[in-house]
């Protein structure tokens, strides 16, 4: 009996055995590793166009300002008074002389007189600076037409023999006048002093276009001439 239970507890762990076998051999083999998906291939740029330069802003050509131009320039104030700036950029052997001495150049061989001509020139080309000096011939030319009104306003109305309050009252008109076109003058120099620091690397343009100035303000009063009956070529008596 007990080799009979012997014999059922031996086949029994045969079959055990053999269940464990099968199940080993019946398992899912494990998974195969996967490799990193590979980066899918950079689609191709499209081709780049070529950069387009940056576009220059638009500047007016330069244009030489001649005498011709400044005929109308001139012209503006003969009628009152004013001077005539027809030959603003001219300058002369006293005006280079006078330059000469502004800028304060040794007189020794003749290359600072060529290097005034270029001077010139380029004071002549700068249209701003050019515009400025009409507007120095105005202020002029209400300088004397200013002092030629009261001139003729006193004559009129002044009593030769003694001061009257009439005369005063012409004088204190007149200095009020003067005072307003005096703050247009100034006004002006501020002006003129920004223009000519395009020009501050060269001392004789400097010194030129102070001469212009100069020159300008200290000028002579134009008087028009007055129509008269008996004026020359007038066939009238």
């Amino acid at each position: 009996m007990r080799a009979g239970f012997r014999l059922l507890i031996f086949v029994g762990l045969l079959g055990a055995a053999a269940l464990g076998a099968l199940a080993q051999d019946q398992a899912p083999a494990p998974a195969p590793l996967q490799s990193p998906a590979a980066a899918p291939a950079p689609a191709s740029a499209p081709a780049s166009s070529p950069a387009q330069k940056p576009q220059k802003p638009f500047r007016k050509a330069r244009r030489v300002i001649t005498n011709d131009d400044i005929d109308g320039i001139g012209s503006i104030y003969k009628g009152a008074y004013g001077p005539d700036l027809t030959n603003v950029n001219d300058c002369d052997r006293g005006c280079f002389e006078s330059v000469r001495v502004a800028a304060h150049i040794y007189p020794s061989g003749l290359q600072w007189k060529k290097d005034l001509l270029d001077a010139i020139e380029r004071v002549k080309t700068d249209g701003p600076w050019q515009g400025l000096l009409s507007d120095f011939g105005s202020v002029r030319g209400k300088f004397c037409m200013l002092e030629q009104e009261r001139a003729e306003e006193l004559a009129r109305e002044a009593d030769p023999r003694n001061v009257t309050p009439v005369e005063i009252s012409i004088e204190e008109k007149y200095d009020r006048l003067f005072k307003a076109a005096q703050a247009e003058l100034l006004n002006l120099y501020d002006r003129a002093q920004l223009l000519r620091q395009a020009h501050a690397s060269n001392g004789l343009e400097i010194a030129f276009m102070n001469f212009q100035t100069g020159r300008i303000i200290a000028a002579s009063c134009y008087v028009a001439p007055q129509n008269h009956p008996n004026w020359e070529g007038n066939d009238d008596p």
